[in-house]
């Protein structure tokens, strides 16, 4: 899955459905769920600071 970066959101294409999605970065700790098909999606447990600022960097 690859994030992107959109102003204030995040975008992000579910794997399952091929949907895109925005997310608030402020949300993106919370976890990733489709606004189509609403799987989870799980970015590997918990994330840190480091980790924030690699999906920031779009190297996640």
């Amino acid at each position: 899955m690859k994030i992107r970066i959109d102003e204030d959101y995040y975008r992000w294409n579910c794997e399952w459905c091929d949907t895109e999605n925005r997310v608030l970065w402020i949300r993106v700790h919370e976890g990733l769920t489709c606004g189509a098909c609403h799987r989870a999606t799980h970015l590997g447990g918990e994330m840190l600071a480091s980790q924030e600022a690699k999906i920031s960097a779009g190297l996640y």
